[in-house]
């Protein structure tokens, strides 16, 4: 078959299996050996809450694909092989089956060098890969592109790529299967990445476009015959007439909400000067959220249980993350998460959120050498804090503790040396002669938040 990949078993290479910690709050290394800063990796939780990260080793002539595994508390149980001997590969995805099987999708350039082939490997429950019997489709040029994938209700894969003036698309892995083309507008399309709504079945692709007179992000609904209606412009992706834009280096952020209807995208808004971060429901086609965050880049976007979203992006050395309510509605408390010890910057960012804490997976450059690194991200509590009566010197004060809006019960309120406990409604009581500076609220699962008292 054209671009027969030959699969070696990597035994000199295996990396002995140790447990690195990764718990929330430290930077603990994914990737071995060199990978490019325009590398992407692929990321999926199987049901035993392990997330599994595939990613490109490079070597000189050609590259592999390796797996790491991450538990869901953050310790690395090992990395080793996928495929071996790739020709210049595109960036892969990867998608869960039912019983703890993975698909991983990958184009690699074809022996004659004019073209590259999309391959499938395949690794069962035991986690043993192996490679589909034929590629699954084929583009002209010299690329190979990346590629994005996610499933449908019923486990189907849905993988897209660009290939020049259009996007392509897949449902199965069915060699024999079409893959339907959707105009993209001109040249050229990037970052491609699949949705499917999990209340309607309903699919998307989203796209950034750097098309003349057509910039910015665009979504487009489809089905296995292609685009069933017109496409959306994401507002503020790019300036009014479209000519320029701020595009993501990586894939754009989509995502269809877990247990709830909705597909949304996340982008930086804002040309020649991004101001922050928009959240869009496509189907609806509204902003549903707006968040003020000058210069902000690498957006991310990840579903949690309960119909929550995780939003993450990159400013000023930093990358800031915040979990939503159940309806998508409201954003919680921002946290920042330095960039890793020595890193000047981070080329790519993805996370994965169906624990409900946020997985990120960042591309960090330090001193010229990109790697892939981990870090667990808890949501954030809100404390607010008033004073209703102030009488005879003593102060009554009352505690409300919120998840994105939401009261928190039997959260822990620390106020001098009194520990409180919240009610029901997040709430909490305390008359007190004393005058405490700050009050801390915590609780496990969350990071704790401390304010002033007035």
């Amino acid at each position: 078959m054209r671009g027969a990949v030959a699969i070696t078993v990597l035994v000199a290479l295996l990396v002995a299996t140790v447990a690195v910690a990764g718990p929330p709050g430290h930077w603990t290394p994914v990737s071995k050996g060199r990978i490019a800063s325009t590398d992407l990796a692929g990321l999926a939780r199987t049901p035993d809450g392990v997330l599994h990260v595939v990613w490109q080793r490079r070597g000189a002539t050609t590259s592999a694909l390796w797996q790491t595994r991450l538990s869901p508390d953050g310790v690395s149980l090992g990395l080793g092989p996928v495929a071996a001997g790739l020709a210049e590969p595109g960036s892969p995805a990867l998608t869960p089956e039912p019983g703890g099987v993975l698909d991983a999708f990958t184009f690699a350039r074809t022996a004659d060098g004019t073209g590259a082939d999309l391959m499938l490997f395949t690794a069962s429950a035991s986690g043993d890969w192996t490679p589909g019997a034929q590629p699954l489709a084929h583009v002209a040029g010299v690329i190979a592109p990346a590629v994005g994938a996610t499933t449908t209700r019923d486990g189907t894969p849905v993988v897209a790529w660009s290939a020049g003036s259009q996007l392509r698309f897949r449902y199965g892995v069915d060699p024999g299967a079409a893959s339907p083309a959707v105009g993209a507008g001109g040249c050229c399309a990037s970052g491609v990445q699949p949705a499917v709504d999990q209340a309607t079945g309903q699919a998307y692709l989203a796209w950034a476009s750097s098309a003349p007179h057509a910039m910015g992000i665009y979504v487009e609904a489809i089905d296995r015959g292609g685009a069933t209606r017109p496409r959306v412009f994401a507002t503020g992706s790019a300036n009014k007439k479209r000519t320029r834009a701020a595009l993501p280096a990586g894939r754009v952020a989509l995502a269809a909400r877990t247990g709830a209807p909705g597909v949304y995208l996340a982008y930086a808004t804002s040309y020649p000067k991004v101001r922050g971060v928009s959240l869009l429901h496509v189907g609806v086609r509204k902003v549903v959220l707006h968040v003020d965050a000058a210069d902000a880049a690498t957006v991310v976007l990840a579903a949690a249980p309960q119909g929550r979203l995780w939003l993450a992006w990159s400013r000023d050395g930093a990358i800031y993350a915040a979990r939503t309510n159940r309806f998508a509605t409201h954003l919680g408390a921002v946290r920042k998460i330095p960039f890793r010890r020595g890193a000047r910057a981070v080329d790519q960012l993805q996370g994965e959120a169906g624990s409900g804490l946020l997985d990120l997976v960042a591309s960090f450059d330090a001193r010229g050498n990109a790697s892939f690194w981990h870090q667990i991200v808890l949501p954030g509590l809100s404390l607010a804090v008033t004073t209703t009566n102030q009488t005879s010197g003593t102060a009554r004060y009352v505690f409300r503790v919120t998840d994105a809006g939401e009261p928190v019960p039997n959260a822990s309120v620390r106020v001098g040396q009194q520990t409180l406990t919240t009610g029901v409604a997040g709430v909490v009581v305390l008359a007190t002669s004393d005058r405490p500076p700050t009050a801390t609220a915590s609780k496990l699962g969350y990071a704790p938040a401390t304010t002033r008292l007035p």
